[in-house]
């Protein structure tokens, strides 16, 4: 029963975090920064409750207005300036990460990572559990459960039942039209990207207020909250009584994922299903057509796809300068190439929003043929060879984002997105079973090492020795 309830309580934050990204989608925006707003609501709670010592209900409200404010930065650019949401987005989710992590590192014990429990510092933050904790035999168990399926049914009668859920459907539909029919559609954008960041910044509060975990202030990639409620928001239909159910059902996979024995499968298989359920729903549309066609008795409809618009003090300072600059140049030339990708993808109408799982993909196939070399081949060969396999693993892949898009009328933005989180799962599942398959008597449980050592510098003394 306590497990059950642990799910629980990690279900009603992925409740609002789908309720986030479906009710801003209504209005044609990809509200991809439900992350960063989760993460700047869990802040805002967090230095309430820690910081100001105030009560619960203060500091849910403070994560609202965060992630709201969050919300509303990304919606007024989208609205007056045209910028992609997309992109702010992403830019915002990381100077939310890292703004917070800068504020909650005053309020962590000597020595520790984690922020102080609630409990030891400020209880009357808590939320209360109105007996849910002796019902389920788990503390953690508070009026969060209950809270969100009560705000997916009022996002159900706003969005169907009111005017002002007309307007942001038929601004979603057709921003021109809309504002020819007299409708604000600047407000309306700017409005709902509000809604959808306080929304978000109270899944944080329902998450760190409720005692189950601790911010911890070294982490350096953004909460995965946020994204799993881009696979229940779209597994439910873009409906909020849908998202419930599938909100509970990603939930459950990925505490399933991470109770398998890692010995024998990696924990990123929860991710592997996860990210699978939002590439396929990227062909919703698609079969909709179909099956409308096929039930009037017409041929398949052309359906439009959404298309993008993108002395010796001296001798040490010479050396880590040139340290330095090496680094440099070796890492911009690896985002020159993405930076290439993207735009050759820009010109074409397609936003490739998969170009980090592609480049995932392709380290996999190179690193596969690497090991799998002689070392006795030339370093010219062995480069040529690994470099070629990377290109033709890219390849492959992005192919799942151009068929998608151009054939099946999938959203571009969600199949890259899941192409994303496809990639580093898939990726990782495979070189596990590579790792298990080609290793005897070692070690499993111990983090897989992408690229040896030995075949790194085998492959520099062949370089260095053919004079390449």
């Amino acid at each position: 029963m306590k497990q059950f309830a642990n799910t629980l309580v990690k279900t009603a934050p992925l409740i609002m975090c789908s309720l986030s990204i479906l009710f801003a989608y209504k209005t044609g925006l990809f509200n991809i920064g439900a992350a960063g707003q989760y993460v700047l609501g869990a802040g805002a709670a967090l230095y309430c409750a820690l910081g100001l010592e105030l009560p619960w209900y203060v500091c849910l409200l403070a994560a609202a207005a965060a992630g709201a404010l969050l919300g509303c930065i990304s919606g007024a650019l989208k609205a007056y300036c045209n910028v992609n949401e997309v992109i702010s987005c992403i830019m915002l989710n990381w100077i939310s990460l890292y703004a917070v992590n800068s504020v909650l590192k005053d309020f962590c014990p000597v020595g520790y990572k984690d922020t102080f429990t609630l409990v030891s510092r400020n209880s009357s933050a808590l939320l209360p559990s109105l007996g849910l904790n002796k019902v389920f035999g788990s503390e953690s168990a508070t009026i969060a459960i209950p809270m969100a399926v009560i705000i997916a049914v009022i996002i159900w009668v706003v969005l169907e039942k009111t005017k002002f859920g007309y307007e942001i459907k038929a601004t979603g539909l057709n921003r021109n039209a809309a504002k020819y029919c007299g409708m604000r559609e600047k407000r309306n954008i700017i409005l709902t990207m509000l809604i959808a960041g306080a929304l978000a910044g109270i899944a944080a509060a329902m998450m760190f207020l409720s005692g189950f975990m601790e911010w911890d202030i070294n982490q350096s990639s953004v909460p995965a909250m946020g994204f799993n409620g881009i696979a229940a928001a779209f597994l439910g239909g873009l409906n909020p009584i849908g998202a419930i159910f599938s909100s509970y059902f990603i939930q459950h996979i990925t505490d399933g994922g991470s109770s398998l024995d890692t010995r024998l499968y990696p924990t990123q298989i929860s991710d592997l299903i996860s990210s699978l359920i939002i590439y396929l729903c990227g062909f919703v549309l698609f079969f909709k057509l179909r099956m409308n066609a096929r039930i009037d008795g017409k041929k398949k409809t052309n359906g439009r796809g959404r298309t993008g618009s993108v002395g010796n003090r001296n001798k040490g300072g010479t050396k880590l300068m040139m340290l330095l600059i090496q680094y440099t140049l070796v890492f911009s030339s690896v985002l020159l190439l993405v930076a290439l990708g993207g735009c050759f993808s820009e010109r074409s109408g397609i936003i490739n929003i998969g170009l980090e799982g592609i480049m995932v993909i392709g380290a996999l196939g190179g690193v596969m043929v690497l090991h799998n070399l002689s070392p006795q081949l030339p370093g010219i060969v062995i480069l040529l060879l690994t470099v070629a396999a990377s290109i033709a693993a890219g390849m492959i892949y992005s192919l799942l984002l151009a068929v998608a898009s151009i054939n099946f009328k999938a959203d571009q933005t969600l199949v890259g997105t899941a192409m994303n989180m496809l990639g580093l799962a898939l990726a990782t599942v495979i070189a596990k079973a590579y790792n298990i398959a080609t290793t005897s008597g070692a070690d499993n449980s111990a983090r897989i090492a992408f690229v040896e050592n030995k075949k790194l510098l085998h492959l520099l003394k062949e370089r260095n020795s053919t004079g390449l």
